[in-house]
């Protein structure tokens, strides 16, 4: 993310700009040090690792992280495009499908990969995390829709996805 062309007339500009950069990189190393703290993967992966079912989601086992309400689902940008594949999804591709046209457990593999994602952003990606964990609840309601079962509670806008705040996030 460069500076913008008019920082030098703008020297407010300028200090938002610096303070914006000192910010990602404190959460990027931030990010670093947790994931480092836990092993190198989310509480979710090594349980499910410890568990043996690393790779695998059951439509039973609920998804961990939080999950987007009916209203952010049908929000103008609530059936979001699937953009990539995660490297634990073994079946079919759903590249460029909307969230809406995939299989409950594809979407449950695509939120955990995109909470890890937003969790552990890459350097120079940072400002992507907060859209990455978006598309994390989103993910889950639909292949709860899809599931037939209620996604979240009331309320939710398409900017605040009416997190339910019951479920645990990592």
């Amino acid at each position: 993310m460069g500076a913008p062309a008019n920082m030098a007339d703008r020297p407010e500009l300028a200090r938002l700009f610096a303070e914006q950069s000192r910010l990602f990189t404190l959460q990027a190393e931030n990010s670093a040090a947790i994931s480092k703290a836990l092993g190198g993967a989310p509480p979710a992966a090594r349980a499910s690792a410890k568990n043996g079912s690393a790779g695998r989601s059951t439509a039973a086992a609920p998804a961990s992280g939080t999950v987007a309400n009916d209203r952010a689902l049908d929000a103008p940008n609530g059936n979001p495009i699937v953009k990539f594949t995660p490297r634990r999804w073994e079946g079919d591709s759903f590249n460029g499908c909307t969230y809406r046209d995939c299989s409950p457990e594809f979407l449950e593999v695509l939120a955990e990969a995109l909470d890890w994602s937003a969790a552990n952003p890459k350097v120079g990606k940072e400002q992507y995390a907060a859209e990455n964990a978006r598309c994390a609840t989103l993910a889950r309601a639909w292949a709860r829709r899809i599931q037939g079962q209620a996604p979240a509670g009331e309320g939710g806008t398409p900017d605040d996805p009416g997190i339910d705040s019951s479920k645990e996030s990592w």
